[in-house]
């Protein structure tokens, strides 16, 4: 046998990387039930941490989305223990929710549910909504507090529920953020 050419051998020393580089830029994009990759101009894309994989992961700042054009914008706050929203009620259009976190020490959630059933009157397994078992509208993942994240959806008239479903053992007891009060009712006209 001759020798080998030198470039035949650096494809097949590189063959192992890029494969690896492919199979991890493919499992990234969220379609596979894995990780969803959010991004935002000027940085590179990370997969969202996962809190009840790691629950020790701190809190990743929420991402705000400019506003689409012709949506109304309606302004949320969470805060240990309550939801306020700037109007009670709106005209069934795109809705572009900016919600603030002020903590002041933890993460929250925006979690949005069609019900006719009283904020309060939810189902819960474990101090959590059991999301399979309501009309689970969307909802923005847990950010951590002192950030804000935004939300563009389109809600049909009916009532809707806005909570955040955090639930966690803090200091050995369950803490339920819907069950201490985060939860408010929404209508859309």
């Amino acid at each position: 046998m001759g020798k080998t050419p030198l470039r035949l051998l650096l494809v097949l020393a590189a063959a192992p990387i890029v494969l690896s580089l492919a199979s991890t830029a493919c499992s990234l994009d969220g379609d596979d039930g894995g990780p969803k990759v959010t991004t935002v101009a000027g940085e590179s894309p990370e997969a969202e941490p996962d809190p009840e994989a790691d629950p020790e992961a701190q809190p990743q700042p929420g991402v705000v989305q400019p506003k689409p054009a012709g949506a109304s914008e309606v302004r949320v706050t969470l805060q240990e223990w309550q939801i306020d929203v700037d109007t009670p009620a709106v005209a069934a259009s795109a809705l572009y929710f900016l919600v603030d976190n002020l903590g002041p020490d933890d993460a929250h959630e925006f979690v949005v549910v069609r019900s006719d059933a009283a904020p309060d009157a939810l189902p819960v397994v474990d101090g959590r909504v059991p999301e399979d078992e309501v009309d689970l509208v969307d909802e923005i993942e847990p950010f951590a507090a002192s950030s804000s994240a935004s939300i563009t959806l389109e809600l049909e008239p009916g009532s809707y529920v806005f909570l955040c479903n955090i639930a966690e053992v803090e200091d050995g007891e369950m803490e339920s953020h819907y069950q201490l009060g985060m939860r408010t009712g929404f209508t859309v006209q």
